[in-house]
This record gives structure tokens, C-alpha cells and sequence, in this order.
């Protein structure tokens, strides 16, 4: 499963078009902004 989702990964990214390559970068730095304000918080 690992080495499957791997090789599919770079095709699909590739297809996207610039925005929704901006709209996953800005979710993921959302998701670790939030991660680190409940590790700080605790």
C-alpha cells in the first residue's frame, strides 16, 4: 500500500492546477498551526 500511493501521488499532484496546490499548502499549515497551539497550550 505504501509504494502504491507513492507512485500515485507525484502523477496526480502534477494534474493540479496552481491553485489547489496553494489551497493544500495553506490547509496543511493551518492543520500544524493548530497542532502546535494545543502542544503549547497544554
Amino acid at each position: 500500500m505504501p509504494h502504491h500511493s507513492k507512485t500515485a501521488a507525484p502523477a496526480g499532484f502534477a494534474s493540479w492546477g496552481k491553485g489547489r496546490k496553494i489551497y493544500l499548502a495553506v490547509g496543511i499549515l493551518a492543520c500544524m498551526a493548530g497542532i502546535l497551539m494545543m502542544a503549547f497550550s497544554r
